[in-house]
């Protein structure tokens, strides 16, 4: 006989498809939220809001791969998409200097979250799988300092270039002045084991840093129980992890993936390079991107049989000589 676990039916953070919000720019007593928070909306220029005139999200989002479609987030439209199928994140306030968010307990419910607290959890998640992937590579020979240029703010950059964005990226820039989470965790770390080599320090950052993002976020409960006469206590339990709250599925996710040793890759759009978890042959974040990297191939052959120069394609395509010669020598084994 097989007990089912009853109280997998936690109650989960009510949520609502949410989407981007200009409280500035449109008039925010449209939205059907408490006055304190119509109130609250009004001092940022972006949010992302739960829209609370459509029914609710019914089913919990399943984790595997959440974080590898989060760090793909580059736009306000591909922010709009994903908070409108999942929701918003589950975390009270905006991004604070040397603070680590906090989830929202179910006794509070969230009704918006400024877009700064987007970009910076999709900045931190992907500096996570940068640096999970430079430590599982065995491919390449990483260069001293790599590892450490995987935290820092330099992966900034990879949002599209838009006014809104480009103003939280310089503010969240102002907040991380005297350095991001991660960096300080790699300072203490280095302090303590001053003798360590950067990947051993590396090592420590990932495992160390990912359990402190997912404190709050994370709960523990049984999946099932199966009677056993081998054991004393005479039920064998199987062991569940479950959160109330959608980042903190992502960074669950995340843990999943160090300690089930998954694989992590680049996409290989040169314009893009964001990780992503490796998925059978996929070698692209999405069908964009696949679209992006044909049409730079195809232009960098052009040019190559036209006659022009390695340093010429370069300035003609803004494209890397490293990727330049690896299309050119592809194209001549085909």
């Amino acid at each position: 006989m097989l007990f089912i676990d009853f109280i997998s039916v936690w109650n989960s953070q009510i949520r609502y498809p949410s989407f981007v919000f200009f409280p500035k720019e449109e008039d925010a007593s449209k939205l059907q939220l408490p006055e304190e928070e119509l109130e609250k909306i009004k001092q940022y220029n972006v949010v992302v809001v739960a829209n609370t005139k459509q029914p609710l999200l019914d089913e919990n989002p399943p984790i595997d791969e959440m974080a590898s479609k989060f760090t793909k987030l580059k736009s306000l439209s591909d922010i709009d998409h994903f908070a409108n199928e999942y929701g918003l994140l589950g975390v009270i306030g905006d991004v604070q200097p040397q603070k680590i968010h906090q989830y929202n307990d179910g006794a509070i419910t969230s009704y918006f979250e400024p877009l700064s607290v987007w970009i910076h959890h999709v900045n931190t998640v992907r500096k996570f799988m940068y640096l999970y992937r430079a430590l599982t590579n065995k491919k390449e020979r990483i260069e001293s300092g790599f590892y450490r240029a995987c935290i820092e703010d330099i992966n900034f950059f990879n949002f599209e270039d838009n006014a809104y964005l480009n103003n939280e990226v310089k503010k969240l820039k102002a907040v991380h002045k005297n350095g991001h989470t991660l960096m300080m965790i790699w300072d203490e770390i280095k302090n303590v084991h001053p003798n360590k080599s950067d990947a051993e320090i590396a090592y420590r950052v990932l495992i160390n840093a990912l359990p402190i993002y997912l404190r709050g976020g994370v709960h523990l409960g049984f999946k099932e129980m199966s009677p056993s006469k081998k054991l004393i206590l005479s039920y064998q339990v199987t062991e569940m992890k479950y959160t109330e709250n959608l980042l903190a599925s992502i960074y669950l996710d995340m843990w999943n993936m160090v300690l089930k040793n998954k694989e992590v890759t680049l996409c290989e759009n040169v314009k893009c390079g964001l990780p992503m978890q490796k998925s059978g042959k996929k070698k692209h974040c999405n069908d964009a991107c696949k679209q992006v990297a044909y049409r730079y191939r195809k232009e960098i052959i052009t040019h190559w049989k036209d006659g022009q120069s390695y340093e010429r394609i370069m300035q003609l395509t803004d494209i890397d000589l490293e990727t330049i010669k690896k299309v050119i020598q592809n194209s001549q084994t085909i």
